[in-house]
């Protein structure tokens, strides 16, 4: 993985793990007798719209897990072939052929969406969401790490296509007939 990419990464996930915790803390706290003190809020609640994300972002994640699964020792955050490398079109990668992306993509939005529902702490506790012009832009910096995560993705999914291709030959192009979206069922 490159510098910027891993720096892109860990920061990525450090934040969501973070912001993760303080919305247990928080709807912990608004539910039990001691307040942690951290969230003002009486507001903080589980909606409809933050379970909906939160499935999202749990089916996302089991799927991106059955990948690694299914990839095994193979799985890497390098476009690369391994020694022993075999082409792998069972599990997730029966229905799509990059499905480890798409399901990162699916966690990623589900989690941003979770802290952006009304009655999820970031929204509720944090301050960042007092005045409307705020909140576009709290929404709009939310978009950058999908933003950035299709940029960086998006590209890759031809060059991987194309070393899988070169390696693979013929099993890849009768797999790759078989399963013809790259990232989502039926449409891409």
């Amino acid at each position: 993985m490159t510098n910027i990419n891993s720096f892109f990464f860990h920061v990525t996930q450090a934040t969501f793990w973070l912001f993760g915790l303080l919305e247990i803390l928080s709807i912990l706290s608004a539910h039990a007798d001691v307040q942690l003190g951290f969230c003002k809020s009486n507001s903080v609640r589980i909606t409809l719209p933050f379970l909906l994300a939160w499935a999202c972002c749990v089916m996302g994640a089991l799927i991106r897990h059955s990948c690694y699964r299914a990839l095994g020792h193979m799985f890497t955050y390098e476009i690369s072939i391994q020694k022993g490398h075999r082409l792998v079109t069972s599990g997730p990668y029966a229905y799509v052929r990059h499905p480890s992306y798409s399901s990162g993509a699916l966690a990623m939005v589900g989690a941003m969406t979770c802290h952006l529902t009304p009655g999820a702490w970031l929204r509720e506790c944090s301050g960042l969401f007092e005045h409307a012009w705020r909140t576009h832009l709290h929404v709009l910096a939310g978009s950058v790490p999908v933003l950035v995560f299709f940029l960086l993705i998006v590209p890759r999914l031809d060059r991987e296509d194309e070393l899988m291709k070169q390696q693979f030959g013929e099993e890849w192009v009768r797999w790759a007939t078989k399963t013809p979206y790259k990232l989502i069922p039926g449409l891409w």
